[in-house]
């Protein structure tokens, strides 16, 4: 496991990221409304767009997946309870992050 200084600069770093990001998103999202089913699909196909996106939803998933781990170890005292759910987490954090790339890269190269 890494130093609680370490996860703590990591949670900053990745909050002062999204803040920017997340403005970028609502601002789009506003806009998005009104698009139809094709031009929201070639907003995502923006290289720009995408990118931003993959970036702020992997960052996302980083940021909580550490306060999560936070959470666990400051209030489950079982070690080996500890660990499995941080594991747990861990694990489901991969696979949402593959599942969002996934789906961003389908966006891009099959429609």
């Amino acid at each position: 496991m890494r130093s609680a200084k370490s996860n703590w600069l990591a949670q900053r770093i990745t909050a002062i990221i999204l803040i920017p990001l997340t403005f970028w998103f609502l601002y789009f999202i506003m806009e998005i409304i009104s698009y139809n089913h094709n031009q929201v699909l070639y907003f995502f196909k923006s290289s720009t767009n995408g990118f931003l996106f993959m970036l702020m939803l992997a960052l996302m998933i980083y940021h909580g997946k550490l306060g999560l781990q936070i959470i666990i170890e400051d209030y489950v005292s079982n070690n080996l309870l500890q660990k499995r759910i941080i594991y747990l987490i861990n694990f489901l954090s991969l696979v949402l992050f593959f599942v969002s790339l996934i789906s961003i890269l389908t966006i891009k190269y099959l429609y």
